[in-house]
């Protein structure tokens, strides 16, 4: 199994750098919570706050589904927590082979 991390500050990439090199990973799934909280399946939460939250549970349960069924996922994240250092540690252990990108953008 490969995990791809897309790591990085808000507005430096991570999703335009998936999704242009999205063609050499083929049959990785992307799982981004800001995708997720877009999607009208949450559009009942109205609080965007509240939305996100929602957003970031299910992208996380969704990297955990991924991991229990050894299966290639990619996934971003701004590393503002220890928790996906966490899940790549334990993915590690679990024998994932990790790839981790770190985005930076200077404006």
């Amino acid at each position: 199994m490969r995990i791809f991390c897309f790591a990085g500050p808000n507005g430096s990439g991570k999703t335009t750098t998936f999704d242009r090199i999205n063609s050499l990973f083929k049959d990785v799934t992307f799982i981004n919570a800001d995708l997720i909280a877009a999607d009208s399946d949450l559009a009942h939460i109205m609080d965007p706050g509240e939305r996100n939250l929602e957003a970031a549970r299910i992208a996380e349960s969704l990297r955990e589904k991924h991991l229990y069924e050894y299966q290639d996922f990619a996934f971003e994240t701004v590393l503002s927590t220890p928790r996906n250092l966490q899940f790549l540690k334990k993915a590690k252990e679990q024998g994932a082979t990790i790839f981790v990108a770190y985005m930076y953008a200077d404006t």
